[in-house]
């Protein structure tokens, strides 16, 4: 006589794999948004280097920002519309998570925003770019980070 599977020991299968996967989809969401703060951070010391090479010790002005929101010292700039100084095009930093289109980083953001600088008007030797990083990574957590003319090429917490 042959024995098949019965259809509860296959629902029972079935619901296991079910089970497995949701597990398996999870883990791979968080691995790629932890992928986006890893890309943020590099980024942005990317950007705090070739601002330094750009530095001739002169104040050089960002040249091309354009679309200030806010006022005061909460004025920020989209870090894409920025096209100098030379040999710099921040054009090509698009937060990996957001893409180009979404709302810039301001010291009040509580979700992943497009990098921003912190000036209306910002030079090689006054700025501060800024980002939000969705899970705590290394010495930094979640939320708003900055790298700045002081922060000696390191991202650190927070965004004036």
């Amino acid at each position: 006589m042959k024995r098949g599977f019965t259809l509860i020991e296959l629902l029972v299968v079935v619901a296991i794999i079910g089970v497995l996967a949701s597990i398996v989809l999870v883990s791979l969401s968080s691995a790629k948004t932890k992928g986006h703060d890893a890309n943020r951070i590099s980024a942005m010391e990317e950007m705090g280097k070739a601002i330094s090479l750009a530095d001739t010790g002169a104040p050089a002005p960002f040249q091309g920002c354009s679309g200030a929101t806010g006022s005061g010292s909460g004025q920020v700039v989209n870090v894409m519309t920025c096209t100098g100084p030379s040999p710099i095009d921040f054009r090509t930093y698009i937060d990996p998570g957001v893409g180009g289109s979404a709302a810039l980083c301001t010291n009040a953001s509580n979700e992943p925003c497009q990098y921003s600088v912190a000036s209306a008007n910002p030079t090689t030797e006054s700025y501060q770019i800024c980002s939000y990083l969705e899970y705590a990574t290394g010495s930094l957590s979640a939320g708003l980070v900055h790298i700045s003319n002081t922060s000696g090429g390191s991202v650190l917490q927070g965004c004036n």
